[in-house]
């Protein structure tokens, strides 16, 4: 019965009675009810991107609405200061620097609950990948006997959210020892 409802009153003594028609608004004022989590850590793809989905987020109160059917109710995550979606797109960017979100829930009557401010993580753990440039490749020792191997000419990295210049190339030495280069020699 929300909006414009025309009901007739009756007023009766016992005897006589008189009616008249009068219009009465019928308003939904009370937002929706839910839970956000209070902290959200989001894990990069591979290509250094991803989705901060207000309905991965939120829970709806039971029930979530007087009024409106929860599957009406929209769901709404903002970066604070930016305007609402129903998700937010992340990416290497927001690596190491955590920002704050609040998420919203609103009914079909424009009444909106709004969620205290989330803290969101971003984590990359994707690997670098490695392409072999030079695998079985010859070398000479050099007039002292020895050739210095360095491992960033036989291999090239990539990864989703790091250059691949800033990427550390090294060995894997006896023991476990790692070394951006490696000498060998005659013995």
């Amino acid at each position: 019965n929300l909006g414009e409802n025309v009901v007739t009153l009756t007023l009766s003594d016992g005897v006589n009675l008189d009616q008249t028609q009068v219009v009465v608004t019928v308003l939904d004022e009370t937002a929706p009810m839910f839970t956000a989590t209070p902290s959200v850590t989001l894990h990069l793809d591979a290509l250094g991107e991803g989705q901060l989905v207000a309905s991965d987020w939120m829970v709806l109160g039971s029930p979530a609405d007087a009024c409106t059917g929860d599957e009406d109710i929209v769901l709404e995550v903002r970066r604070i200061g930016d305007a609402f979606a129903d998700s937010i797109p992340v990416d290497c960017a927001d690596l190491n620097v955590a920002f704050l979100a609040e998420f919203r829930a609103v009914d079909a009557s424009g009444n909106a609950a709004l969620s205290d401010p989330v803290t969101v993580n971003l984590i990359d753990t994707v690997a670098p990948v490695v392409a072999v440039l030079q695998s079985g490749s010859t070398v000479s020792l050099g007039p002292d006997g020895t050739v210095l191997l360095e491992a960033s000419n036989y291999v090239a990295s990539l990864d989703n959210c790091t250059d691949a210049g800033s990427l550390s190339t090294e060995w894997i030495l006896e023991g476990g020892t790692t070394s951006p280069s490696i000498l060998l020699d005659c013995m």
